[in-house]
């Protein structure tokens, strides 16, 4: 089963490098659910993925709007109906068809607090979800409000806006230094190791490292700048 699905994860258009911690932690059944956000073509190959090695499926569709600086939002819930133009097809998979109905049903509602408890984020995340969605393209705004110029890199979100990885996956930590976000950025990491994927693990480790530059605006700067945030 690995194999078959990290042949998937390499050769799919939808599954970006920041999810592929949570994927790692799922295939080696150290998380119970793996939410994918994937295009038409994806989802049918991964129906047939499961298929093949008895896991269970439930998905949902929306209309999506991208407001950039690395945020995209569900805006319409278009239940079961989907095509090849469906804007992104959100599929959860896992064992428990029972877990996934619920988990599935809490992302039709936007219920957010419930979606991240069946994910197995840690409340604390959860609950600052709401504060960085507001945000939008300026999400990352939020990590940087206690005016600090370093912070460790274990749960650095904020670097895939440029495309990179995280250990930490799709999951939005309340902040970068929050124990919890490191413990499972640490364990991703670990379980790479784990899975000889030592090359890659360092690939999504350099990514976190890379600073960032702000601007006057206190906008992340194309350019180099003066206001420097380090990650160690």
């Amino acid at each position: 089963m690995i194999k078959d699905f990290l042949n998937f994860y390499c050769t799919s258009a939808s599954v970006g490098l920041s999810v592929l911690s949570e994927f790692i932690l799922f295939i080696s059944n150290k998380k119970e659910i793996l939410r994918l956000s994937l295009t038409y073509d994806d989802f049918m190959l991964l129906q047939n993925l499961c298929d093949n090695h008895n896991l269970k499926l439930k998905y949902t569709s929306f209309k999506a709007v991208d407001y950039g600086g690395g945020w995209a939002s569900l805006v319409k819930n278009n239940g079961q109906t989907i095509d090849k133009n469906s804007d992104t097809i959100v599929v959860v998979i896992g064992n428990t068809a029972d877990k996934l109905s619920q988990y599935i049903d809490a992302e039709a509602k936007f219920d957010y607090i419930k979606a991240g408890e069946l994910l197995g984020y840690p409340q604390c995340c959860i609950k600052s979800y709401l504060d960085i969605e507001i945000l939008k393209h300026n999400w990352y705004q939020y990590y940087l409000r206690d005016g600090k110029m370093k912070y460790p890199y274990w749960a650095n979100r904020i670097n895939t806006i440029f495309g990179g990885g995280s250990f930490v996956g799709e999951m939005f930590p309340c902040s970068l230094n929050c124990k919890k976000a490191i413990d499972i950025g640490k364990n991703a990491a670990n379980t790479m190791h784990s899975f000889g994927l030592i090359k890659l693990a360092e690939v999504i480790k350099s990514h976190c490292l890379s600073p960032i530059y702000l601007d006057e605006f206190n906008s992340i700067s194309k350019v180099v700048t003066q206001k420097k945030i380090e990650f160690y």
